[in-house]
């Protein structure tokens, strides 16, 4: 430089190292079914600066891979309930809902345990 500072740069090769912070799960509230054949899925948004929506998926089963996205993923404030529904099910079907938040650039949490019921 002109006034006597040094000048230095970095280069760097590779991977561009990313942080992922671990994200608070959100929590699966009581299910309930009103009316006949249409599940209600209460879903709480953790309080974690992190989260920036969440996302349930159902299933037949307790095993999350073979669920399906219940709706698209749901932006909202820390602590709020955001509430879910289900409709269509046969009288006597046991369904299962699990839930993940997701953070910064989409990146997804890791999913809660399956949570169940099963219609009247």
């Amino acid at each position: 430089d002109d006034d006597g500072r040094k000048s230095e740069y970095v280069s760097l090769t590779g991977t561009t190292p990313t942080f992922t912070p671990t994200l608070s799960n959100p929590v699966i509230g009581a299910l309930s079914e009103s009316p006949a054949g249409t599940v209600n899925v209460p879903v709480t948004i953790p309080n974690d600066v992190n989260v920036e929506g969440v996302e349930v998926y159902a299933g037949p089963d307790g095993d999350v891979a073979n669920a399906s996205q219940l709706s698209a993923i749901t932006y909202g404030a820390a602590n709020a309930v955001v509430d879910y529904q289900e409709a269509g099910i046969a009288s006597g079907v046991t369904r299962y809902y699990f839930a993940r938040s997701i953070g910064l650039n989409n990146a997804p949490g890791n999913w809660t345990a399956g949570t169940s019921i099963t219609t009247a």
